[in-house]
């Protein structure tokens, strides 16, 4: 069952409280929620073609209830679990053509890879001579194990590229709506030293009354897409 490999290891203690913080912060997507009881439970008219087409089902009530119990021998054996409640969806909506599911069931899965690379794989990549030496490992598994810690080091960059940008547009979203604030606030002033405001102008005023209008609604939504794209 691979208890012996290097990334099959027998679980201690820090490992399931690396599970546990894992599954915490990948409970918390809302997508989950198809996921988090039996299927037969969920919707009890599946039952008889669910079990036709699932031979093993898993959800993640099975999976927490394993974890609690500490019955998990391995991580590879909870890293299978996970990945069974999502390969079910496929394999079911498969058959009955509901491309929703699939992506929903894909999306969830590259997120649990994602988590578990972060959580569960060592930070610091073993060297080959260990890998080697104090693991027997052919040639084969060390290069398997070393792309395992590329790979990893490889999506956590491209997740701080992510990070980065978002950061830089709340940034200037938010400095966009400060200048606009500021114009709508003083009446035309592009800043404290414009001398000629277009406050001064009452025909002018009037003519872009709905100007202001826009732009204080504009301010409004810069001011808003910061915190909507740090909930996201």
């Amino acid at each position: 069952d691979g208890d012996g490999d290097w990334n099959c290891s027998r679980m201690h203690e820090e490992e399931y409280e690396a599970v546990e913080n894992l599954m915490q912060v990948f409970c918390r997507s809302p997508l989950l929620e198809e996921f988090a009881s039996p299927v037969v439970e969920l919707h009890p008219e599946l039952e008889e073609l669910y079990g036709k087409i699932i031979k093993y089902p898993m959800d993640l009530s099975q999976i927490c209830r394993n974890m609690y119990h500490r019955k998990y021998k391995s991580l590879e054996k909870f890293r299978i679990d996970v990945w069974r409640i999502f390969s079910n969806c496929i394999k079911y909506h498969s058959k009955d053509g509901s491309p929703a599911y699939i992506s929903i069931a894909k999306h969830l899965c590259e997120y649990f890879n994602a988590l578990y690379s972060e959580y569960l794989v060592p930070s610091q990549a073993p060297t080959h001579a260990y890998l080697t030496q104090n693991l027997g490992y052919t040639e084969a598994k060390v290069e398997e194990t070393l792309a395992i810690h590329q790979s990893r080091e490889t999506e956590r960059g491209v997740r701080l590229q992510a990070v980065a940008s978002i950061l830089l547009s709340d940034k200037v979203l938010r400095g966009a709506a400060a200048a606009l604030d500021f114009l709508v606030s003083s009446g035309g002033s592009v800043d404290l030293i414009d001398r000629a405001p277009l406050e001064a102008n009452c025909e002018a005023m009037k003519a872009i009354d709905e100007l202001w209008k826009n732009l204080g609604s504009l301010r409004n939504r810069l001011e808003e897409e910061p915190a909507a794209m740090a909930d996201a």
